[in-house]
């Protein structure tokens, strides 16, 4: 462990960190931290009779001062302590990074956009500028809350604010952590996986791995870090969970209807999962987002569990396949539906309710089940439901049975099965879903302005927005989007892609209008309304032309373009085109209409982010 000395700013290095006093630092990163070449380049410029702390940033000079004055001699900061040129590491920064955390004597949370006059609490109704602060919805800040025993809470000008023990009814409101784990009053054990999940289902990272190797250390497991894997760093960190818990409650996230009894009653009808709810038919969790709902569901035990069942239940072991997860849950039959049936996991919620977890055969696989269904009632997806008290008598039927679940979502771009259902039949039409497809040029452009996307992809990127899913629920417009982040600057902006007219007119849902529309959003603010696509006649541009000799686009003849839909200002401007790509076409072997979308950034602020992107991985590159 690498700890920086408070009088001069040196780096020095430690074996065994738990035999050394220091102080550790929080806060959320800026632009322009010195990083642990900086800080060693900074240490062989100087002269001896020079001090390096002189010529450290601001946050570093106020930092190793401030501990100093409290009597420490070394100080832990993460933008400066770890070599990030070696992989090795890193990975052992993370690993190590909530041990490192707790053994602190202290830990500094910095809240740089807190003034020094603002109290914990507010005077007015207003929320307090601390529990808004920014380091709240960061995800590395979790564990860096949980972890020390003290934390101490400053301003931007490095005031003390508070500290954890002090503040612990407030963090609780803010954060979701129980005052009783804040003051360490209760093991993070005794919590419920799901609700550890829940903490963190709000915040967010700027790589989308972080988002589950900053959660390692609060479920005590260790993994090696694959930057570049994308959401599967999740599915790891859960599979590494699996290993060492027998909680269930891992189980339990996304939509659970409130009664198991009513669900049945009102007539169900399972199919494949549409559009952005594919993810939600797999075991595992995509994020923890997907535990936002699953606070309050605690586990079982095995005693607890089994005196449930006339019959005696076989303990589950959860092993992970090829064909899915192997394991052995009591399942209780769903009325009307030979191919679905209900497993039942052991945990429940805040009422005492189990949660029955909805499972039917995969389309093709006959060893293997996929999770939820659709309520006919309200066309509505649920991954479960909860199994009232007073209908336990249910679990009397149970019948204890080897399953293979599908661990996740494999294949994000497959087609769902369009299978007509129950009262849909007639004048009532069924709608082709639509794709929104980004060739893998387009993606790989806005990649070089130094934006990173939301989730995976190769050959490029389709976005299927399926108007089937708005039956039942009075609505008439269907959307979805993907966001675009910077890696370093504080900027992004999501491309919402939606079918459907006004959502304010409210009328009968199969009279549903097939307009595909699209809007921007710029940091999360919608600027201006969506702007519906429609192609029309006009020549083609010439950015529409593939690098690749193997890509024929359309001629500019037979083309027929869309024209150009502009959203935004002068400084950050987004230029959306629909245009057509045959051979993208030609390769749809599926019911469905399909829109090939060309996007560009044009502004100010989009040329600066690109021109500083490129000199900071020119000087990665050299340094590498």
């Amino acid at each position: 462990m690498w700890l920086l000395s408070t009088a001069r700013a040196e780096l020095h290095f430690f074996p065994d960190p738990t035999q050394i006093k220091y102080a550790i630092l929080s806060h959320v990163w800026g632009e322009n931290e010195q990083t642990f070449q900086d800080i060693q380049r900074l240490c062989s410029l100087c002269t001896p009779s020079g001090n390096p702390l002189k010529f450290t940033s601001e946050k570093i000079r106020r930092c190793c001062i401030f501990a100093e004055q409290h009597g420490f001699e070394w100080v832990w900061i993460d933008t400066c302590c770890i070599d990030k040129s070696s992989s090795a590491e890193l990975s052992e920064a993370i690993n190590s990074m909530f041990a490192w955390y707790a053994n602190a004597d202290v830990c500094y949370a910095f809240l740089d956009d807190v003034d020094d006059e603002e109290g914990p609490h507010s005077a007015s109704n207003k929320p307090s500028q601390l529990s808004q602060s920014n380091w709240f919805s960061r995800g590395w800040t979790l564990q860096e809350l949980i972890a020390p025993m003290y934390v101490v809470f400053l301003s931007r000008h490095w005031r003390t604010l508070g500290t954890k023990h002090g503040l612990a009814d407030l963090l609780e409101q803010v954060t979701g952590v129980d005052t009783a784990v804040l003051r360490h009053q209760r093991s993070l054990d005794d919590v419920s996986i799901a609700r550890r999940m829940s903490w963190a289902s709000r915040r967010h990272t700027t790589r989308v791995e972080d988002r589950a190797y900053s959660l390692m250390g609060l479920f005590g497991v260790h993994m090696p870090t694959i930057y570049g894997e994308g959401t599967h760093a999740f599915v790891r960190l859960q599979q590494e969970i699996i290993k060492q818990s027998s909680d269930q409650s891992i189980f339990a996230w996304g939509r659970v209807h409130p009664s198991f009894t009513t669900a049945c009653q009102t007539g169900s009808a399972l199919s494949n999962a549409h559009g952005a709810q594919a993810e939600s038919e797999a075991l595992l969790a995509p994020c923890p987002s997907a535990f936002s709902d699953s606070a309050n569901i605690t586990p079982l035990s095995m005693e607890e569990f089994t005196a449930k069942f006339r019959k005696r239940c076989r303990v589950p072991v959860f092993n992970p396949t090829s064909y899915g997860m192997r394991t052995t849950l009591p399942l209780v039959s769903v009325p009307n539906r030979r191919s679905a049936a209900a497993a039942v996991l052991a945990c429940q919620n805040e009422s005492g309710s189990l949660v029955l977890l909805f499972l039917r055969q995969r389309a093709g696989h006959t060893n293997t089940s996929v999770v939820g269904q659709y309520v006919h009632q309200t066309f509505e997806f649920y991954r479960a439901a909860f199994l009232p008290v007073e209908h336990d008598f249910l679990l009397n039927r149970a019948k204890s049975a080897e399953l293979y679940i599908q661990m996740w979502n494999w294949s994000t771009s497959r087609r769902p099965e369009l299978i007509p259902f129950p009262g849909m039949h007639g004048s009532r039409r069924i709608h082709r879903p639509h794709i929104f497809f980004f060739p893998h040029w387009v993606i790989a452009r806005i990649r070089r302005y130094g934006f990173q996307l939301d989730r995976p992809f190769e050959d490029g990127l389709s976005v299927e927005v399926n108007p089937i899913l708005l039956y039942g629920t009075g609505s008439t417009v269907a959307s979805s989007s993907i966001t675009f982040t910077h890696r370093t600057k504080k900027m992004s902006f999501s491309i919402v892609l939606g079918l459907g007219g006004d959502p304010s007119q409210r009328h009968d849902t199969y009279s549903f209008i097939e307009h595909p529309w699209v809007a921007i959003d710029f940091d999360g603010i919608r600027i201006g309304q969506r702007r519906r696509l429609e192609v029309r006649s006009g020549s083609p541009l010439e950015s529409y032309s593939s690098p690749h000799p193997s890509t024929r686009c359309s001629s500019p003849d037979s083309s027929r373009s869309q024209c150009p839909l502009r959203f935004g200002n002068p400084a950050r401007r987004i230029k959306v085109e629909v245009m057509k790509w045959e051979e993208f076409h030609a390769a749809q072997k599926n019911d469905s209409i399909v829109h090939v979308l060309n996007v560009e950034l044009k502004g100010s602020s989009y040329v600066m982010a690109s021109e500083r992107f490129g000199r900071d991985r020119l000087l990665y590159m050299q340094q590498s």
